[in-house]
């Protein structure tokens, strides 16, 4: 039990020393640069102001975006870019019987196509 205990921690921290050496040094070559990544996640969310950067990260969708209902791979590598602006149809639960747009959108796509994998939406 012990020995299985270290050995799950030992792979988590790897995970997350990998993670964290490949975006400190740039991630694989291949994959979309930052400035082409900002411009297909735009393309995928639709902001009634003009949405803006607000930051972008790439690393393992485990640690970026995926969830526990989500069936994709949760080790491939994704860009994480959020925008600012007024998301109108997204509304965020409220105490009042209105909606509040959202105000954020974390747009999450594939590190080496720029496929969609998902987005969230938040105040």
């Amino acid at each position: 039990m012990r020995r299985g205990l270290l050995i799950g921690v030992g792979a988590v921290t790897l995970l997350i020393a990998t993670w964290f050496v490949a975006t400190e040094t740039g991630m694989p070559t291949g994959g979309l640069s930052r400035d082409a990544a900002i411009a297909k996640a735009k393309t995928y969310v639709s902001s009634s102001t003009p949405p803006r950067e607000e930051g972008s990260v790439a690393g393992p969708y485990l640690v970026l975006g995926w969830t526990i209902r989500d069936a994709r791979n949760p080790f491939a590598l994704v860009w994480r870019v959020t925008f600012n602006g007024v998301y109108e149809g997204h509304c965020l639960p409220s105490e009042v019987n209105v909606c509040f747009p959202a105000t954020t959108a974390t747009v999450v796509i594939n590190y080496f196509n720029g496929d969609f994998l998902t987005v969230f939406y938040d105040r």
